[in-house]
C-alpha cells in the first residue's frame, strides 16, 4: 500500500513539475537539469521517508505509553477482560497461570496495535497538514516571468 501511495504521488506531482521546470530549457541543458531533478527527488524521498518513519515510531511510543498507563490489572473491567480471555485460552492450555499470562500478553498486543494505528493516524494528519500548507504556498506564488539568459558575446560581435 505504501508503494502504491508513493507511486501515485509521483505520477501526480513529478509529471507536472517536470513539465513546468523543463519547458524553458534548451536541449543542451537537459542532462544537467535531469541530474539535478533526479538527485533532489531521491534526496527528498529519502529524507521524507526517514522523517515519517521516525515520527511514526515516536508517536507509537507516546500512544503506547498513554494506553498502558490506563490499563491496570486492578481495574475491574480490565480484570474481567483478562479473566474472560484466560478462560478462552484455558481450553487449549492446561495451566491456569499460563492461560492468564497469555491473556495479559494478548491484551498487551492489542494495546500495541492500537498505538500503531494511532501513530499512523497522526502521521497521515501531519502529511495532510504539510500538503495543505504547500498547496496554499503554491497558490500564493504569483506567476513570474522566466529569468532572462545572459547572451554570450563572441569575439566578432558587439552587444
Amino acid at each position: 500500500l505504501t508503494l502504491v501511495v508513493f507511486s501515485m504521488g509521483q505520477v501526480l506531482f513529478l509529471t507536472p513539475i517536470l513539465g513546468v521546470g523543463a519547458s524553458p530549457l534548451k536541449p543542451a541543458e537537459a542532462p544537467t537539469a535531469s541530474l539535478t531533478f533526479n538527485m533532489s527527488t531521491l534526496g527528498g524521498t529519502a529524507i521524507g521517508i526517514g522523517l515519517a518513519s521516525n515520527f511514526i515510531t515516536e508517536r507509537e511510543k507516546f500512544h503506547s505509553s498513554s494506553i498502558t498507563q490506563s490499563v491496570s490489572l486492578y481495574d475491574s473491567a480490565h480484570a474481567d477482560r483478562i479473566a474472560a480471555l484466560a478462560s478462552l485460552i484455558s481450553d487449549r492450555v492446561t495451566d491456569d497461570a499460563m492461560a492468564t499470562a497469555l491473556a495479559v500478553s494478548r491484551l498487551g498486543a492489542a494495546a500495541r496495535l492500537q498505538a500503531w494505528v494511532l501513530a499512523f493516524n497522526d502521521a497521515f494528519l501531519a502529511v495532510a497538514v504539510v500538503l495543505a500548507v504547500c498547496m496554499l504556498g503554491t497558490f500564493a506564488i504569483a506567476r513570474t516571468m522566466p529569468l532572462k539568459r545572459r547572451q554570450s558575446v563572441s569575439s566578432g560581435e558587439k552587444s
